[in-house]
């Protein structure tokens, strides 16, 4: 069978794991880090912040604004029209789904600008034809990852498992189609997966008529999966990707700027490379773990998140 479902997901707890960073950061925080290295606040207590810069490191940005509260995760697209989406999961704590006998932990949210200055309020993104043998069991798309067709639709590309424990299941990728950015329909069958292995917080970019799919390998730092397809929708696995000088997390944000392709990661690095798959190291960057980029017009556009200790009120529950 199969059914609608509002895009919902969890945060593993690995996904923070880079809080640490968060020093070099433009914006203020005020975060700390236990003894064991893992943040001491949760993934609902972090608002998104836009930053738009003439530089790749995003150290004077030109724009700094607050998008969403009680967010986490961003992915940012910029169309040819040059209307720009943000999707990120959301935890906000009075939505209608909280008096519902299904409670989710969070879920998917989007906005939207046509000029980074003016946005949309946060709304929920629905997939729908989504086979319920992937969501019977509580499994939920999340990490959202969107490009834009040629014909100026928007694929979103998520992660589904089958459970809640990252330690007993396996993730993979899927995508679904949408005309407005809102509304999308689950597309069949699996775009990127590893035998055995987990595969999720993919990033996806699109040069020279091909898409570049890559995804962190969370038990081997360093390293990611690559994939490449020219339809965006079968994709062939490459040789895994790695810098070529120095430590890089490829969990993180992907573009192109039209000849090369960026990658922003965790560890604040910034990689490019010409053919998706020979990266080269080339500054560090200020927007923090996992963020969101694109590029248009000269101009970068980041997408991050920040610590709110302000937000003690936890969301709906399961």
């Amino acid at each position: 069978g199969q059914r609608g479902v509002s895009m919902i997901g969890r945060i593993p707890a690995y996904l923070i794991l880079g809080a640490f960073f968060l020093g070099l950061l433009p914006v203020a925080l005020s975060g700390q880090v236990k003894k064991d290295n893992k943040p001491a606040f949760k993934p609902y207590q972090a608002d998104l912040y836009f930053f738009e810069s003439r530089q790749p490191d995003f150290a004077h940005p030109s724009i700094t604004k607050r998008l969403v509260e009680r967010a986490h995760v961003p992915n940012l697209l910029i169309k040819s029209s040059g209307e720009i989406f943000v999707y990120f999961q959301w935890f906000p704590h009075d939505r209608n789904e909280c008096k519902s006998k299904i409670h989710w932990y969070d879920s998917t949210g989007f906005v939207k600008s046509k000029d980074g200055r003016t946005w949309t309020t946060p709304r929920y993104i629905s997939i729908n034809h989504v086979p319920s043998s992937l969501t019977d069991k509580m499994g939920v798309p999340m990490d959202p990852s969107a490009v834009e067709l040629k014909n100026g639709k928007i694929r979103l590309y998520f992660s589904i498992e089958g459970g809640f424990d990252p330690d007993q299941v396996i993730s993979k990728i899927y995508s679904a189609i949408s005309d407005d950015g809102e509304n999308f329909d689950f597309e069949s069958g699996t775009r990127f997966e590893v035998e055995g292995k987990d595969a999720r917080d993919s990033t996806v970019a699109y040069v020279d008529n091909a898409y570049h799919l890559y995804v962190p390998q969370f038990t081997n730092q360093g390293q990611g999966y690559h994939a490449v397809s020219r339809d965006g929708l079968a994709f062939e696995r490459r040789s895994d990707v790695r810098l070529s000088s120095g430590k890089g997390d490829w969990l993180g944000g992907a573009s192109s700027d039209g000849k090369l392709l960026y990658f922003f990661g965790s560890a604040n690095w910034i990689g490019t490379s010409k053919d998706g798959t020979n990266w080269k190291r080339a500054g560090e960057h200020q927007l923090g773990p996992d963020p969101g980029i694109g590029f248009r017009n000269g101009k970068w556009f980041g997408i991050g998140w920040r610590h709110n200790p302000e937000h003690v009120k936890k969301p709906c529950p399961r």
